[in-house]
């Protein structure tokens, strides 16, 4: 049975963002026989994050629905001027529900996908002018390895893993000394998974919406 192929174009623009963007910031850290401050890091900070999930294979949406979504993630700021963050989170995200029609006369068991992604990324404002405001926007891309599970009521749970990229879109509004409140749009792109038991292919591709805090371990803005 397969679902959806995967879009190796998304995925392959995904991560060629990602080398673009580690690109520019080596080469935005100048290193001058004038300089007498040495480069301080930025803020590390802790965050979590809670939110719907939606799929983007239609057919696997169509009959999972939407799920839910946490992340817990830490993150550093390269520079304490300027520059982006890196990003380091890992996720569960969990989608159930009926893959065939209802029947009064058998009881069965629902479907169930679970990913839990682990991502590696970077994040930068859209407007460097933003950089002290109280509201800010960020715009992030990053690599994401994901393990998945497959269970249905005809067979015994599968496992397996793959890999692809995401984009997000994240404003955050500063509520006090050391916390943030954040709203992240998150799109993961992930090539196909293979279930080698049941021969079952499916893309776990999906798209998060989520809401949580961000707290400055130190170095806080």
């Amino acid at each position: 049975m397969r679902l959806l192929d995967p879009s190796k174009k998304q995925i392959c623009s995904c991560l060629s963002l990602l080398c673009l963007q580690l690109s520019v910031l080596a080469s935005s850290t100048p290193a001058t026989a004038g300089d007498t401050e040495p480069v301080r890091s930025g803020p590390h900070a802790v965050q979590l994050a809670v939110g719907p999930w939606s799929l983007v294979d239609q057919d696997l949406r169509d009959a999972l629905g939407t799920g839910i979504a946490i992340e817990f993630a830490y993150a550093a700021k390269l520079r304490a001027d300027r520059g982006p963050w890196l990003d380091v989170s890992l996720g569960y995200q969990k989608s159930s529900g009926p893959l065939l029609d209802r029947d009064p006369t058998f009881e069965l068991d629902d479907s169930e996908l679970t990913v839990v992604p682990f991502s590696i990324g970077i994040r930068g404002l859209l407007a460097p002018d933003w950089e002290t405001a109280p509201v800010r926007i960020y715009a992030g891309v990053g690599v994401t390895w994901a393990g998945t599970r497959w269970s249905t009521h005809f067979k015994d749970p599968e496992t397996n893993s793959t890999f692809g990229g995401y984009v997000e879109l994240r404003p955050e509004v500063r509520i006090g000394e050391r916390v943030h409140l954040l709203l992240r749009q998150r799109l993961l792109l992930l090539a196909d998974n293979r279930f080698d038991d049941s021969s079952m292919e499916l893309n776990a591709s999906g798209l998060v919406l989520s809401a949580g805090i961000r707290y400055d371990i130190w170095g806080g803005e």
